[in-house]
């Protein structure tokens, strides 16, 4: 009897020992694989080694980081959207960078109303202005006018955003200008969008003010004038 007992203890332990063995040479394979998917440039054959990589070893969720890595090179970013999403919940997660990565995503998407709710998440995490001023620029892509106009004066009221500046688009240039500056602009187009040309005409004298060279408020202004 004691013997039958111990012979089923030493079989479930090898099979235990050759369980493990397997799973582990499995996960093995599978990371040499995507290794050698990576060398030869296959993103899709390197995709397929990461899922199972995360299904073989579910606790490496840094795999999460390169699965995301793969998804934006193929500019699947909804599918990275996703996986930034699960990746947020983790311990060792970047929450920083994977609500950048929704942000860029969703705004590419043109998806702006969402775009704008992240931008908002990366504020609250970092109180970095320049992210205030992106959900400004995204509640104002989806005409949610009174929201990006709060968003607007909370700028003004910030001492951070007193000093910095931001990029702006015109005519397929770039134009380095005050971020308080780009705030009145962006709230004179909103208010000519509510057709209060008074108003929007002094945002736009008043972003000129604080950058006389700013083409995109000159413009705005002569448009509004004639």
């Amino acid at each position: 009897m004691i013997r039958s007992i111990i012979l089923s203890a030493l079989i479930a332990l090898t099979l235990t020992a050759c369980e493990t063995y397997t799973a582990e040479a499995a996960l093995d394979n599978e990371k040499q694989a995507y290794a050698r998917a990576i060398s030869y440039g296959d993103i899709d054959a390197a995709r397929m080694s990461v899922y199972r990589i995360l299904e073989l070893a579910p606790s490496e969720t840094t795999w999460k980081d390169t699965l995301i890595s793969l998804h934006l090179e193929r500019q699947n970013l909804a599918s990275a959207i996703l996986v930034s999403q699960d990746r947020i919940e983790d311990d060792d997660a970047n929450d920083t960078l994977m609500y950048q990565i929704q942000a860029a995503g969703f705004n590419s998407l043109q998806q702006y109303e969402k775009a704008a709710d992240v931008y908002g998440q990366l504020f609250e995490l970092t109180q970095d202005p320049s992210y205030k001023y992106q959900q400004m620029g995204m509640l104002t892509q989806s005409r949610q006018i009174e929201k990006a106009m709060i968003e607007a004066r909370n700028l003004l009221d910030m001492d951070e955003a007193q000093s910095m500046r931001v990029r702006v688009s015109y005519e397929g240039e770039a134009q380095v200008v005050p971020m308080i500056a780009a705030v009145y602009n962006a709230m004179g187009i909103l208010q000519l969008q509510q057709r209060n040309q008074t108003v929007a005409r002094e945002h736009f004298n008043k972003a000129l003010e604080l950058a006389p060279d700013f083409k995109l408020a000159q413009e705005n202004l002569e448009l509004d004038i004639n």
